[in-house]
């Protein structure tokens, strides 16, 4: 794709939704990370310790959080993913070097997977990783018995998303924090529930998938399938632990993403 530079539009999108967490480092290869349900592009500043020094670290802003917290939370994922894919290339515009890597934990990976789809379609050179975290492979089913979580009461909502970890109990304490959270939360949970994956070409770029052994939303048997999506290489790898084990497991998950990125992978 020619280095033409950044439209006016890419320039605002880029400003309104990309957070540079590692701005002085001198890196040769970005890392964009997508984030869970709920959560913001700070909530991925812990993984700038465990990175080596020559990968940069960016994470998107969804509306309805932090500094975009006038904005509307939105119900649709597809409908972030032209902003996102505008962003990003109006970052990578920003360096002498084109190679990034993709990242997502739960609602990141769908978000991750389907920018990856948008920059293929605009004939972008593929991201040199697309890492899938906590998430069943996105044409698979539900689990049976599956009840989405958006269409609960708040109480047994906010009830249910603090069993796998999404937000600490000791938020309970502060109903007034509750409050102003739970719209944005509760969106993002019906844009994951109402997601409908559709058949398309598949990926050109090796994925990394990670789950937890015991999550029970997206069990290991379930993360095998998105072998299925890319001509290229597909390893998975799980680790003891719920829907959020990648906490626990950082540093021996990142070795192996920033493994994946280097350009021998």
């Amino acid at each position: 794709m020619p280095r033409t530079g950044p439209t006016a539009d890419a320039a605002a999108a880029h400003s309104a939704c990309i957070r540079r967490l590692t701005p002085e480092r001198d890196e040769r290869v970005r890392l964009y990370c997508f984030p869970f349900a709920g959560g913001t592009a700070a909530s991925y500043r812990p993984l700038a310790k465990v990175l080596p020094e020559h990968v940069g670290l960016v994470a998107f802003q969804p509306p309805g959080r932090q500094d975009r917290l006038g904005e509307p939370p939105v119900t649709d994922l597809r409908s972030l993913v032209p902003e996102f894919a505008t962003a990003l290339l109006a970052d990578l515009d920003d360096r002498n070097s084109r190679a990034y890597g993709l990242f997502g934990h739960s609602m990141g990976t769908i978000l991750a997977y389907e920018v990856a789809l948008e920059l293929k379609r605009l004939g972008v050179e593929p991201p040199r990783l697309l890492t899938v975290s906590g998430r069943r492979a996105p044409h698979l089913p539900p689990e049976p018995g599956f009840q989405p979580y958006h269409l609960m009461s708040d109480d047994e909502f906010l009830t249910r998303v603090m069993s796998l970890g999404g937000i600490p109990p000791e938020l309970a304490a502060y109903p007034d924090l509750l409050e102003l959270v739970l719209p944005t939360l509760k969106a993002d949970f019906a844009a994951v529930e109402t997601y409908e994956w559709r058949p398309v070409a598949e990926l050109d770029c090796p994925i990394a998938v990670f789950g937890g052994l015991d999550d029970l939303d997206s069990p290991p048997a379930s993360l095998d399938p998105w072998a299925g999506l890319s001509t290229a290489r597909t390893r998975v790898r799980t680790y003891p632990g719920g829907h959020f084990f990648l906490w626990d497991h950082a540093q021996d998950m990142f070795a192996h993403v920033a493994a994946g990125l280097s350009p021998a992978a």
